[in-house]
């Protein structure tokens, strides 16, 4: 049940905090409401007890868990290309831009709690990234992928090929 400590170092760190934080979030706040707890921070010190009473008031209050699940919405598929891109179970760029087109469509549409002018910002942010690697060869790799064709052909098919 530890949290994931935030480092310049981990990828996408901080977004692996704000899951974390999501996951254990009823945790948290049966702790902050513990007798043994509450009786504890009762006997610290002054400065302790204020960040107790900072540290509740964070894991109690809707807006941070809400912006926190807003943050997420937005930022876990693109987490999910980056980690696959950073794996060694063979991100091929067929698969990098299905990847990326399941963003894009993600990003276009209405995401719950996200204001709709950010997440066009959002969106053309991403459009803008994606115009730059976008190339023909990635198309090219998309349509060649098994993984992603849309049927099998049989030999009469490919019998011009050969």
């Amino acid at each position: 049940m530890e949290l994931v400590r935030y480092s310049e170092t981990r990828f996408a760190s901080k977004i692996l905090m704000l899951r974390r934080y999501i996951n254990v979030l009823r945790v948290l706040d049966r702790l902050v409401i513990d007798d043994v707890y509450t009786t504890w921070l009762g006997k610290q010190a002054r400065d302790v007890k204020e960040r107790g009473a900072e540290i509740k008031r964070i894991i109690r209050d809707e807006d941070v868990t809400s912006a926190a699940r807003v943050c997420l919405r937005v930022c876990e598929p693109v987490v999910r290309v980056l980690r696959m891109t950073d794996s060694k179970l063979g991100a091929t760029l067929g698969k990098v831009y299905a990847y990326m087109l399941q963003v894009d469509v993600h990003l276009r549409n209405p995401i719950e709690g996200l204001d709709e002018h950010i997440r066009k910002k959002i969106h053309n942010i991403f459009m803008a990234r994606w115009t730059y690697m976008h190339v023909p060869v990635m198309t090219a790799a998309f349509r060649f992928d098994p993984e992603f064709c849309s049927r099998d052909f049989d030999s009469e098919e490919t019998a011009d090929v050969k």
